[in-house]
């Protein structure tokens, strides 16, 4: 069976799911009544505040903020604590630029491996010091949660320092019976195209602590206290339009978390067929994942191929980002240090982007472009 990146038929010619947020056909008829409102600035409508009332009762916390991207969220939090260092994974996606953004100074801690990409807290620890209070935690929850984000509630209160997480891509997952976000003093996260939750662009920051809610309010008020410029401030508004997606979205949280689960473990027993070149790590079965991690068993100079022969079959596999220490922006600060585990992620992970439309046919697809590239791995490679 002839691969298609060398002239061969490829196995799915109409174009794969991805990238897409899940809407129902009666939500036509609500955002129809949203544009009768003539309403669609946040300012002066009324759905931000029920979609801020609903994450604040879906993540039981007493303050919810809707932004406009992941990225605002995050800069807003940050901008809300004293700390100027921050400590984050070079293995994330945007999370540093957040950072530099509000003119606080990144500093790389690596994974804990291919099995638990989080930030780890041993490595973690040791650049910390309990007579320097100037630092802050960012651990980003990557592909699926870790429960060791517990171990950092732990760090967290022997240095005295704060503890914001990124939840981007695990909204609505739980670990050891609680939400994860609900962890640190501040959760961000993005609500782009294709993730858990989403309202197509946006973002949202929720917390606990009185203290930072209240600096997080005046901050996306442009910093004005009663028409007076007390901070540096933003405007970060989202639209009415983006408040009704993220509404929807949160009343069906149950149905998107149980099919998300589904299809992890469907996918992954697909590709224990071919467990000679693939692994899907068992957590994309215990929870809900947005993008779902490949690991290559193959060479890693055989990644680049691999991701063209699937594009060319019609699964949209993908490259993982560049570790961040490796950007040009960062790269002239970082160039004597290493990430090595960050580095094997980059090297050996491909993903595949889910959503609410990957049903039996994508399944069947994606399980017969596997078997031709795979035989050929078998065949010609190895």
């Amino acid at each position: 069976m002839k691969l298609a990146i060398f002239g061969g038929e490829p196995v799915r010619k109409k174009a794969f799911p991805i990238f897409m947020t899940y809407l129902q056909e009666t939500d036509e008829k609500k955002f129809i009544e949203l544009l009768k409102t003539r309403r669609f600035s946040s300012k002066h409508g009324k759905k931000t505040k029920e979609y801020e009332e609903l994450l604040r009762s879906f993540f039981d916390v007493k303050y919810a903020k809707a932004t406009s991207s992941g990225v605002a969220a995050l800069m807003v939090a940050l901008e809300s604590i004293k700390s100027s260092e921050i400590i984050t994974s070079p293995l994330t996606h945007s999370t540093p630029n957040a950072i530099v953004n509000v003119n606080k100074k990144v500093i790389f801690s690596d994974v804990s491996g291919l099995e638990d990409p989080f930030l780890d807290p041993k490595k973690t620890r040791n650049i910390l010091s309990k007579k320097n209070k100037n630092k802050a935690i960012l651990p980003v929850h990557l592909f699926y949660p870790s429960e060791r984000i517990v171990e950092f509630t732990k760090i967290k209160e022997e240095f005295e320092i704060p503890l914001i997480e990124d939840i981007s891509q695990v909204v609505g997952n739980k670990v050891h019976g609680k939400l994860v976000g609900t962890f640190g003093d501040i959760s961000c996260f993005s609500t782009y195209e294709g993730k858990i939750l989403s309202t197509g662009e946006g973002g949202a920051i929720i917390t606990d602590n009185t203290e930072y809610a209240r600096k997080i309010e005046v901050i996306t008020n442009y910093g004005e206290v009663r028409g007076n410029t007390v901070i540096k401030g933003y405007n970060f508004r989202i639209s009415e339009f983006q408040a009704l997606l993220g509404i929807l979205h949160l009343e069906r949280m149950e149905e998107i978390i149980k099919y998300r689960k589904n299809t992890g473990r469907k996918i992954r027993n697909i590709f224990k067929k071919y467990s000679n070149q693939f692994i899907v790590p068992k957590q994309c079965t215990r929870f809900a994942v947005h993008l779902l991690p490949i690991y290559l068993k193959v060479k890693p100079s055989l990644k680049n191929f691999i991701i063209k022969a699937l594009n060319m079959e019609g699964i949209p596999i993908q490259p993982w980002y560049i570790p961040y220490h490796l950007h040009p922006l960062f790269s002239s600060s970082w160039q004597n240090k290493r990430f090595p585990e960050a580095e094997e992620i980059h090297k050996r992970v491909v993903l595949l982007p889910l959503n609410m439309y990957i049903g039996e046919q994508e399944l069947n697809d994606l399980d017969e472009a596997l078997f031709k590239v795979s035989t050929f791995l078998e065949e010609e490679v190895n």
